[in-house]
């Protein structure tokens, strides 16, 4: 789901897709260990006695978009090659929630695409005003997400004095997409906005209660060797632009 520039003014809407497939593979693969999350302060979240649903953490913005989430952590990522400073700065982004979450959310690194998760590709801001764009896949009826592609867009970092700060930003708020957040916060102070606001951003209390509502705060753990869910049936693909 993209991240508009400092420029654009305006949204453009969600779209869906429905198409049938049948059962999707997993894949084994050599995986290197997760990064290291970066030191950030941790949000605190607010959680509320009761049932899991968009009332429990507050405050957050769960109804501003579908939730949805993933069976079992670390997610697997595959990252196609760039140079190192794209690549790093990309895993700060992700590490920004690694973070916020008490490394609740974890990932690790693997070789090829088909042994992923999610899959990252790269290419460089030439026109309009798209930042990144997250894909999720999805069963028809299920809030599990089965697979995710993340492509950004990022600014030379000649570009401009922020580019680097920018583009991890970018990096933080895609993945916030790709680990469940469907939609935007309407608050520019919020990580989760529509629109880059400039600099570096920060996961914030309201983007932290929202993932937590997506998960009800269970992060679960699944072994090393397990492949992604497979079924059959109509596969939705979710993204925003």
């Amino acid at each position: 789901m993209p991240r508009f520039s400092l420029l654009s003014g305006g949204l453009t809407a969600c779209s869906i897709a429905l198409f049938l497939v049948g059962c999707g593979g997993g894949g084994g693969g050599s995986s290197s260990p997760s990064p290291t999350a970066t030191s950030r302060p941790t949000p605190t979240a607010t959680p509320q006695v009761g049932n899991c649903d968009n009332s429990t953490y507050q405050p957050n913005y769960a109804s501003s978009g579908d939730l949805r989430h993933w069976t079992g952590f670390p997610l697997r990522i595959y990252m196609e090659p760039t140079d190192a400073r794209t690549r790093n700065l990309t895993l700060r982004g992700f590490n920004q929630w690694v973070t916020a979450t008490g490394n609740k959310v974890r990932y690790e690194i693997v070789d090829t695409a088909a042994a992923a998760d999610i899959t990252v590709t790269f290419d460089l801001l030439t026109s309009g005003n798209q930042l990144g764009l997250t894909t999720v896949y999805f069963f028809q009826g299920q809030t599990t997400i089965q697979r995710a592609e993340i492509e950004f867009f990022y600014y030379p970092f000649n570009s401009r004095s922020d580019a680097e700060d920018v583009n991890q930003s970018v990096a933080a708020h895609e993945f916030g997409h790709a680990l469940g957040i469907g939609g935007h916060s309407p608050s520019n102070n919020d990580l989760m906005f529509a629109s880059a606001t400039g600099g570096l951003e920060e996961v914030t209390t309201r983007d932290l209660n929202t993932m937590l509502t997506a998960y009800c705060n269970n992060f679960p753990n699944r072994s090393n060797n397990a492949t992604r869910q497979q079924q059959g049936g109509k596969l939705l693909k979710h993204t925003i632009s």
